[in-house]
């Protein structure tokens, strides 16, 4: 309750942000990998795939999943 937004930083292909979106539909979810594993996989309304590098920037969200 009261998030809006998540970003699994080194989500991978999203099977976590996925099983999220699912429970939450209305809360929007952001994978954060590396570029070439992003790299064309299928985004819905509610989760986006954003490549980049952690140790540079992450996107801004309510809050941060890491495992």
């Amino acid at each position: 309750e009261g998030l809006e937004s998540i970003v699994d930083v080194g989500g991978g292909t999203g099977t976590t942000a996925k099983i999220i979106c699912e429970k939450f539909p209305k809360l929007k979810c952001v994978v954060f990998d590396r570029p070439k594993v992003v790299e064309n996989l299928s985004e819905s309304d509610s989760l986006t795939y954003v490549g980049g590098d952690m140790f540079t920037s992450i996107p801004k969200a309510d809050a941060v999943l890491l495992k």
